[in-house]
């Protein structure tokens, strides 16, 4: 009774078929096992019998369990859905990477009647696609994902539906690098209460297993960036990002490069040895004129700075090398230089001796600040454990803290330690790869109306704000 797709023996189709029911049509989905061991196929998100969740043996009662699907061998369910929304079928307890390879695909419940408007009605499954742990992320079955095209005050309903095995998703809808606006309209299969369906920031994040539906209307013409972020959980660690364009009218190829995959620039290659000697702390000014700090840090990836007073608010940036001691802000991929300020440029002063004494902040050609070589700040105890103790916020888990050693702090979260190496008395960064807030990661410290208040921002783009506890 449901729309769908036969799929011919032995095709590869990632994602899945979308399946199309509708609410209080019972409609039954045969399952062909062309594999050459067991499978099982599993309903996520929507009220079914046991008998037919998908789990083998372990769906069902006690002397009637279904077992997975044999090589060769079929097997029938029967989905009566009790309501409409978005769901999503995977393979389950597979013996390999099958989930990762692509074993998945939405199903979506429709009210009685209606019909499924692909044009006005977009799927955006979220998973993987290789034979490994951390495979890389794919957006409806694609690493890099193809153009999306959208008619100009034509309203569209997003789904997302998340079924990577062991990672977070960070979604933000651009225009030119700032946050459109869309509305929240359903989250895990039920439909949101109109209080909730207000105009709001187009972000959001899901873990394994989420979906989440908005409706969001193109006003302006030109490429839109859908900008998915993956986030693997500590099985290793890391971040990727893909950028689907949204095209709302038309747009050129040029267009949709730039806006997706960033500006040309001609960069270079910097060896670790090479990266040191930019590492340190930039000052501007003097603490009592609110000086600005440039902080400097080589990681195993590339540079990372960060800049803290009257030119910035102590966020990080990757610093790409463009050669001649110059250097802008964003990430580099095959000699595409991904950027949210393509004009700005951060020259540094080579002294007669080889050494790097200061640096310069432009824009567009102009001198928006210069910045002098500081000594390497080394923090006395007192400096140390004026920082120390227990803090608490909405972003971290209870129980966080912070505790002091000989020369540095260290940071303690859901089980986690990391290393903080100072880079100023309330400043300081993980500059290791470990299994806490990835590398590159500012902590500030500050005293605020008689509380002390650390502030965390990591490169991709996680803020918290977290007080100590008295």
């Amino acid at each position: 009774a449901g729309q769908g797709v036969e799929i011919p023996a032995g095709a590869v189709v990632v994602p899945g078929s979308p399946l199309i029911l509708r609410r209080g049509e019972p409609t039954e989905i045969a399952i062909h096992n062309r594999l050459d061991f067991p499978l099982s196929v599993h309903w996520h998100g929507l009220e079914l019998r046991s008998l037919y969740d998908g789990v083998g043996g372990w769906s069902g009662n006690p002397g009637s369990v279904r077992p997975p699907i044999p090589p060769g061998d079929s097997q029938r369910v029967v989905i009566e859905p009790v309501r409409a929304g978005t769901f999503f079928y995977h393979t389950h307890g597979e013996p390999g990477h099958e989930l990762a390879q692509g074993l998945y695909g939405p199903f979506l419940v429709l009210e009685p009647g209606e019909r499924w408007d692909r044009e006005r009605d977009r799927v955006f499954v979220l998973g993987s696609r290789g034979a490994e742990l951390d495979s890389p992320p794919a957006v409806n079955g694609r690493v890099t994902p193809v153009v999306e095209r959208f008619a100009p005050g034509e309203p569209v309903r997003l789904r997302f539906a998340h079924i990577s095995a062991d990672a977070y998703k960070r979604i933000r809808l651009l225009r030119e690098g700032e946050v459109e606006q869309w509305r929240p309209w359903a989250k895990d299969g039920a439909d949101l209460p109109e209080s909730r369906r207000a105009p709001a920031p187009a972000t959001l994040g899901l873990g394994v297993g989420e979906a989440a539906d908005v409706r969001w209307t193109p006003r302006t013409t030109g490429v839109h960036v859908l900008e998915v972020t993956t986030e693997f959980y500590p099985s290793r660690g890391g971040t990727r990002i893909q950028r689907v364009p949204f095209v709302v009218g038309e747009a050129t190829a040029a267009e949709i490069r730039e806006a997706v995959t960033g500006t040309p620039l001609e960069t270079v290659e910097l060896a670790p040895e090479e990266r040191a000697r930019y590492a340190g702390t930039y000052v501007s000014g003097s603490e009592e004129d609110g000086s600005t700090v440039l902080a400097i840090w080589s990681l195993p990836q590339g540079l990372f700075g960060s800049v803290e007073g009257d030119e910035g608010d102590g966020g990080g940036m990757f610093l790409v090398p463009l050669g001649d001691h110059v250097f802008t802000p964003g990430s580099e991929e095959g000699g595409l230089v991904r950027t949210p300020e393509p004009e700005r440029r951060l020259r540094f002063t080579e002294a007669e001796d080889g050494g790097i004494v200061a640096a310069e902040l432009t824009d567009d050609g102009t001198v928006r600040l210069r910045l002098e070589r500081a000594e390497r700040y080394t923090p006395s105890p007192e400096d140390l454990r004026r920082w120390a103790g227990t803090y608490a916020g909405p972003a971290l888990p209870p129980g966080t803290r912070v505790e002091a050693e000989e020369d540095a702090l260290l940071f303690h979260v859901a089980g986690l330690v990391s290393r903080l190496q100072p880079r100023s008395p309330s400043r300081f960064v993980a500059v290791e790869e470990g299994p806490g807030p990835p590398a590159g990661t500012v902590f500030s410290f500050a005293e605020d109306g008689g509380e002390t208040v650390l502030r965390i921002v990591a490169p991709d783009g996680f803020e918290a704000r977290l007080v100590r506890e008295r």
